[in-house]
């Protein structure tokens, strides 16, 4: 009785952007406390990542698709405060045009990306740890992973720099006038 009282408590405080609430995850039996308590018990720092509120949820300030990376995402004010402070981007696997030209995206269940505003500066900044993947796209359930994509970027390309070419030390001469072209001589 009392496991399901905490937990259902616990998902309310959770549900309600409680940060850094730890959880009691449960299984088995105890000896010596009350029956109703596990004999395993692990404490786990609960998630800075909210779930993603339903669609047409008031705190949802922008949603649309990006062609580009085949994303669909959509922007959230959590906390009321007037700007995007959460932010969520989904694999899409059809997309077309309705009769008014608005895209119709159908998208996979749970997000692939979340984006939290955790010093609520206005920007994410994924090398600030505001940014998670989710590869099995199973909403937050704790397996999500800091994403970093500095690395991505500091590595060298392959691929040579170019380089303007240099003005020769002779003088430009014009090729020589074609009448027929209508260049006068």
């Amino acid at each position: 009785m009392r496991n399901d009282w905490l937990l259902r408590h616990m998902g309310r405080w959770l549900k309600a952007g409680a940060v850094g609430v730890a959880i009691l995850v449960v299984a088995g039996g105890h000896k010596g406390m009350a029956e109703d308590f596990p004999s395993h018990t692990q404490i786990k720092e609960a998630s800075p990542i909210p779930q993603e509120p339903e669609e047409f949820d008031a705190r949802e300030v922008r949603a649309y698709y990006d062609w580009r990376n085949d994303l669909f995402f959509r922007e959230f004010d959590m906390d009321g405060s007037g700007s995007v402070d959460f932010m969520t981007a989904r694999r899409t696997y059809k997309v077309w045009l309705d009769d008014f030209g608005t895209p119709v995206v159908l998208t996979v269940g749970s997000p692939l990306f979340y984006w939290v505003d955790l010093n609520h500066n206005g920007e994410f900044e994924s090398a600030k740890g505001e940014m998670w993947s989710d590869p099995e796209e199973d909403g937050v359930t704790g397996n999500e992973r800091l994403y970093d994509s500095t690395d991505l970027q500091s590595h060298p390309s392959r691929i040579p720099l170019w380089v303007a070419p240099t003005p020769d030390a002779k003088p430009y001469h014009l090729p020589p006038c074609e009448p027929l072209l209508g260049c006068a001589e």
